[in-house]
């Protein structure tokens, strides 16, 4: 959940923005380039081949709860991920060129942020269980 802070001059309380919010989760926008809509509350990752081509997105509403998908159209719930079968993508292709050390898979954007404000390489699958063909294609980074 996004953080509250307390305006100086009134004391009510005032929600972080979608980019704190990003930049807190060590979302790097000098490498990394979400697309962040401050009115809607959304922040949109797009999803890539390793060939360069845009084949999907997640989106990440951080003002929801994962029990929100419940009562809202999946397209609203906290993450959305869309990307058409069979296309096979991920997410952090532009941090391949950091090092020259091994690329980490993870399950989620912020997981692989956090390695990539480290230097290192690293892709999110965003997928909990990625099916074998997606864990065959990655194979291809080896």
């Amino acid at each position: 959940m996004s953080k509250l802070r307390m305006k100086t001059k009134t004391g009510e309380p005032e929600q972080e923005t979608v980019t704190e919010y990003l930049k807190r989760r060590h979302v790097n926008f000098e490498l990394h380039r979400p697309i962040v809509d401050e009115v809607e509350r959304t922040a949109t990752f797009y999803l890539w081949t390793l060939s360069g081509a845009l084949v999907g997105y997640q989106t990440h509403r951080p003002d929801r709860t994962k029990k929100d998908y419940q009562k809202y159209n999946p397209r609203n719930a906290r993450y959305f991920t869309y990307r058409p079968y069979p296309a096979h993508s991920v997410w952090g292709v532009e941090s391949l060129h950091q090092g020259h050390g091994p690329v980490f898979l993870t399950e989620g954007v912020f997981d692989a942020a956090r390695l990539t404000e480290l230097g290192a390489s690293a892709l999110a699958v965003c997928c909990n269980n990625p099916p074998k063909d997606l864990r065959n294609w990655l194979q291809m980074l080896q």
